[in-house]
């Protein structure tokens, strides 16, 4: 059987691609992308969902670059305070989270037993990814799915140039102003 995805989920050719050998690595385990790539705004409603779940102090453990998730913390919990910030970073070239460079996505567990999940993120590493189970909400997070994942160090959020991959595949223009800044000094 195919993957399926929740509708509105965004996914790139990467992901496409990474999800149909995922797909064929698992048979007979059902694999639902419920989120792929993410706006500013997409990421900020996660986070709100995250938050109600689990203390700021345990969100902010998922994420590598402490002083990021802390900006973005430092808000109230709504959609349109952290998706302001989470833009501004993004402008600055300081990705939150993998999904926000088109690099990560999450695959639904609730529907599958420990062992299914298991084997899930068996094969997802075995392709090449980085996978945990995350229980709040109850998802696979799959990361370094090869959209990027070369240009990228591993361990949260972190500063990349701008024309690292972002939604869809696009390539953020914010790379020439990165460049030239590089070249000025």
């Amino acid at each position: 059987m195919p993957y399926t995805q929740s509708s509105g989920v965004t996914l790139n050719a990467a992901m496409r691609s990474f999800l149909s050998r995922l797909d064929a690595a698992t048979p007979g385990i059902p694999i639902h992308a419920t989120s792929g790539v993410r706006t500013a705004e997409a990421q900020a409603r996660a986070l709100v969902t995250k938050r109600q779940l689990e203390s700021d102090a345990s969100v902010s453990r998922l994420y590598g670059n402490r002083s990021t998730i802390q900006e973005v913390l430092s808000v109230p919990n709504s959609p349109s305070a952290m998706a302001s910030v989470l833009a501004s970073q993004m402008r600055r070239g300081v990705f939150l989270s993998r999904h926000m460079r088109g690099d990560a996505l999450d695959v639904r567990s609730r529907n599958l037993t420990r062992a299914q999940q298991e084997a899930v993120v068996n094969a997802a590493r075995a392709l090449g990814a980085k996978a945990i189970i995350e229980a709040n909400p109850a998802h696979i997070h799959i990361e370094q799915i090869g959209a990027g994942s070369a240009l990228v160090p591993s361990g949260g959020a972190s500063r990349v140039p701008g024309w690292a991959w972002a939604a869809g595949g696009v390539l953020w223009l914010s790379g020439l102003a990165w460049l030239l800044s590089r070249r000025r000094r």
